[in-house]
């Protein structure tokens, strides 16, 4: 019997484990997945290291959004334990003074009992179609206030990871939603020309969300890339 390749799936910011659940579902038979909580730990390398305690030995690790983030600082801890890295709907560049301030402002919306105002606006900014609304109302009250506030504070501190792109050698998967507007095509672009083994992959009819907007794409993907 051929081992399956452990996988840690990273989630983005105001989601769970459910933004993952097709993929866990479809990749079953070729990994054996754990799909982490990225909403308790307030800063990257608390949490980076969290995750190579639990995974064992080498692993793949793919990461959307604030997740792919978050996957960038699991490589850039222990680059040699990992086998593959995926990087979905992301951007390695750091924060920019206008959105670090219109995140802090969020958190103290959401800190003075304006959560639902919070949740609101994030859905609107990450819905592809109205159909993906409860899900993403439905991922951000299992963060709370509480976790909401340790992803924002881990982003706004995070390094700029684009001088180590060229530095990655493994299995790299670089992809986003042709229509994502939040993280668009243009910087998965980048990247992919500056990691020497990556392979990009631009999902038509698809925001930022993609692993509900195209979720047998992304598995088909994702498949492919844990299979190099």
């Amino acid at each position: 019997m051929i081992a399956k390749i452990p996988l840690a799936l990273l989630p983005g910011t105001l989601c769970t484990a459910d933004l993952w659940a097709d993929q866990a579902a479809d990749l079953a038979d070729i990994t054996d997945i754990t799909i982490f909580d990225t909403a308790q730990h307030d800063n990257l390398p608390d949490l980076a290291k969290a995750i190579h305690k639990q995974m064992p030995g080498r692993f793949a690790v793919a990461g959307l959004s604030y997740g792919g983030i978050v996957a960038f600082e699991v490589w850039r801890q222990n680059p040699d334990s990992i086998t593959h890295l995926g990087l979905l709907n992301t951007t390695p560049r750091p924060v920019t003074a206008e959105k670090q301030k219109a995140q802090e402002e969020m958190v103290r919306i959401a800190n003075q009992g304006g959560f639902q105002e919070v949740i609101s606006k994030n859905s609107e900014a990450l819905a592809r179609t109205m159909e993906l609304y409860p899900k993403i109302f439905s991922m951000a009250e299992q963060v709370g206030p509480v976790g909401f506030a340790n992803q924002i504070k881990a982003q706004i501190n995070r390094p700029d990871s684009c001088p180590i792109l060229k530095n990655i050698s493994c299995p790299t998967l670089v992809l986003c939603g042709e229509k994502d507007r939040l993280c668009p095509p243009q910087i998965h672009r980048e990247m992919a020309v500056a990691i020497p083994n990556s392979q990009l992959s631009i999902i038509p009819d698809c925001g930022h969300l993609s692993t509900f907007d195209q979720p047998n794409q992304i598995s088909t993907n994702l498949r492919e890339w844990i299979s190099r």
